[in-house]
């Protein structure tokens, strides 16, 4: 099926992102940088969650940035009500295009574009292997065989992760494309005494050497690892301080590890913030020590703020740190040598400041949003043009 809608002066191509919530995730910070520039591009753009999360901070974002934002509630998988509802709401909006992220929205999002006969994307922001034995893999599955089949194009953010859905099985080779997560350049770098103000705030001392994380706090992103790290490496680095930017459910369980650990005085919790740029300008150093991540944005934003990194080489990390260059790579849930890791780059501040700046060179060239944006409008323009 060929769908052809006229890009003339006269119309702007009505794009509708549907995404599950609008909570402080990755894939929601993400879509809020990328509006801006498809908007720029020539696109009507528009955001309907499904569902509610911490309040949908995300949502004021983007309705601050001028562009509407829907909800159409679906509250379980096993509501089939949901497919013509977002249909109905597809046709009152007056879409042209759907754009989908995350479980919920692949799943009905792209069955009801379906029925609008509309073309459609998705974006896979993770990878996940599951047991057969869990629900969670069946309902992936099905899932999988929605988009695969359906969508005009699945993008992965990464080689990594194109190679695991590829030897996963789950996709046909042609819907699979690499569209790399990138960044906003020019929000960098940050505010440094701005971030250090705010680390002031939350008892960090104006002398201290400070690893940062900046993640959603869930145990995958597995930041008890850099607490037990730190925990080693106090005697040897008596300055050294820990900076947690974000916030979720796993965040008791980190100040009790803390606790645990004895570094309770040495690991601050920032929470949610919209000023990262500035805290990343107040730190050291980047510490991502997750157990899996398809290509976490949060690399990009470490390179564009000059900061080495050291994280897990899991999924498409090898992509955004270059061992040696931007950083050092480590096995994942490998406590001893992320605490070598970090312990070698504490000690020398001339390969703190050689790395960040290598960072910096490797973002520009890989990780500019402008760049992405540009790339993903015109994959819209060649559906709409009936090209592709």
């Amino acid at each position: 099926m060929t769908t052809k809608v006229a890009t003339s002066s006269a119309h702007r191509p009505k794009v509708v992102h549907i995404i599950d919530h609008l909570g402080w995730g990755g894939a929601e910070r993400l879509l809020l940088q990328y509006l801006p520039y498809l908007r720029d591009a020539g696109f009507d753009v528009r955001v309907c969650a499904l569902g509610t999360r911490e309040g949908n901070p995300v949502g004021d974002e983007i309705r601050a940035l001028g562009f509407p934002v829907d909800l159409v509630q679906v509250d379980h998988l096993r509501d089939l009500t949901a497919i013509p509802r977002i249909a109905r709401y597809l046709k009152k909006v007056d879409a042209d295009i759907v754009h989908t992220q995350l479980e919920f929205a692949d799943a009905f999002g792209t069955l009801a574009a379906r029925l609008r006969r509309l073309p459609t994307v998705s974006t896979l922001h993770t990878m996940t292997r599951l047991s057969r034995k869990s629900r969670a893999y069946w309902r992936n599955r099905i899932g999988d065989l929605i988009i695969g089949r359906l969508c005009r194009a699945v993008i992965c953010v990464s080689d990594g992760a194109r190679s695991f859905y590829l030897e996963d099985g789950r996709y046909p080779e042609r819907a699979l494309v690499t569209l790399r997560n990138g960044i906003n350049l020019s929000a960098y770098p940050g505010d440094a005494a701005a971030g250090r103000a705010v680390m002031r705030g939350i008892g960090v001392p104006d002398d201290a050497t400070v690893m940062v994380s900046v993640a959603v706090l869930r145990p995958a992103k597995g930041l008890d690892r850099a607490i037990a790290a730190l925990s080693r490496l106090a005697g040897r680095h008596p300055g050294l301080h820990y900076v947690i930017v974000g916030d979720g459910d796993h965040r008791q369980a980190l100040e009790a590890s803390a606790a645990d650990h004895g570094v309770a005085d040495r690991v601050h919790f920032a929470g949610a913030r919209t000023d990262v740029p500035n805290l990343l300008a107040a730190a050291d150093l980047f510490v991502h020590p997750t157990l899996e991540d398809a290509l976490p944005t949060v690399l990009a934003e470490a390179g564009a703020a000059e900061l080495p990194i050291v994280a897990s080489e899991v999924g498409g990390v090898p992509e955004m740190v270059l061992e040696g260059r931007n950083g050092h790579l480590v096995p994942p849930d490998d406590v001893d040598a992320l605490t070598g890791a970090i312990d070698a780059l504490v000690g020398a501040p001339a390969e703190l400041t050689r790395m960040g700046q290598e960072g910096s060179r490797l973002v520009e060239e890989r990780f500019d949003l402008a760049t992405q944006a540009r790339a993903l409008a015109d994959m819209y323009r060649s559906w709409l043009e009936g090209t592709a």
